[in-house]
């Protein structure tokens, strides 16, 4: 070993007996604590290829800190609109007390938050922008994430019109448009906010690719207060809706109009006089996501005239299941 190496050894060893650490501002001392990479140096001034990498490693840490744990962004949320005690966000956040503190500690260490002389935490100004910076990123990646689901599972049929082009998407307002996905915890939300959009709204299409008794009885209320509405169903499913007689003979009367596709097709969905919602199957024809768009866009009123206009095309109007 060097001389060289022996006196950086021995100065490694004297920090760890002394406690003294590299001088660095307490927000890097809270990201360290956690293992998180940081750097020692905030920088002053970016310019140069050197001092942007620093920033760009900076900034990731920060990031990072808000990106690994919903709650926080929660928690910045929360205290924009509320000054509280700890124990009041603690219950109305539902998050443990002990978790609470650590976070509380490290987003006043960050600046983000404050604690005032009457012991609540508020949000700063800086916290209160990136909160609303992170709200803003976080609806807009759950609406482009959800809308990539939904274009895997729908048909490509479906896809030689859709407003999910990169121009397009653009142009719909993320807020406009509602997801719903399947998750292990809630396997049925899907099939139940297009339930309950059906039970709702003043439905005039609607088309079932799936056979699925809740949808059935939904119907059978809607002909029951004379709602008019064209259904669009695969032979196969129309034969499943009447057995055990789910839905009564009466279906063919002037407030529903009945068409049956040749085939399956891998999808449900509804339309209203404002909006279009698509429901995307897996492969075992299993409800994995709604979609809600507002057909005040263009570009959602043409692939709203698109679907029905192929499920027409595709289609024959009956009279009875025989």
């Amino acid at each position: 070993m060097s001389d060289q190496d022996r006196s950086i050894k021995d100065q490694g060893r004297e920090q760890a007996s002394t406690g003294s650490r590299p001088s660095h501002n307490s927000e890097d001392d809270a990201l360290n604590r956690r293992g998180v990479e940081y750097i020692f140096e905030t920088p002053q001034e970016v310019s140069g290829k050197s001092s942007i990498a620093q920033f760009e490693k900076w900034t990731w840490t920060r990031l990072e800190y808000l990106a690994r744990s919903p709650r926080r962004i929660r928690i910045l949320r929360y205290l924009r609109n509320n000054s509280e005690q700890r124990e009041t966000i603690s219950e109305d956040l539902d998050i443990p007390q002990s978790t609470l503190i650590r976070t509380l500690k490290e987003m006043t260490e960050y600046g983000w938050i404050t604690k005032v002389s009457s012991g609540e935490y508020t949000v700063t100004s800086m916290g209160s922008a990136i909160a609303d910076m992170f709200g803003d990123f976080y609806m807009r990646f759950e609406v482009v994430a959800s809308l990539s689901q939904l274009h895997k599972l729908l048909p490509e049929e479906l896809m030689e019109q859709n407003p999910f082009s990169k121009d397009d998407l653009g142009i719909i307002n993320p807020s406009d448009i509602i997801t719903c996905i399947a998750t292990p915890d809630s396997p049925y939300a899907p099939m139940q906010r297009f339930a309950e959009k059906f039970r709702t709204a003043d439905v005039n299409n609607i088309f079932l690719g799936v056979s699925n008794p809740l949808y059935y009885n939904l119907i059978s209320k809607s002909i029951n207060n004379n709602s008019s509405i064209k259904l669009f169903i695969p032979r196969e499913v129309g034969r499943d809706i009447f057995k055990g007689n789910r839905l009564n003979q009466p279906l063919f009367n002037n407030s529903i109009s009945v068409s049956f596709t040749g085939n399956k097709f891998q999808y449900c969905g509804l339309t209203t006089d404002d909006s279009l919602l698509i429901e995307g199957l897996n492969k075992d024809m299993k409800s994995q996501i709604v979609v809600e768009l507002p057909r005040t866009y263009d570009t959602v009123e043409d692939w709203t005239s698109y679907i029905i206009s192929h499920l027409e095309e595709k289609s024959t109007s009956v009279e009875n299941i025989n």
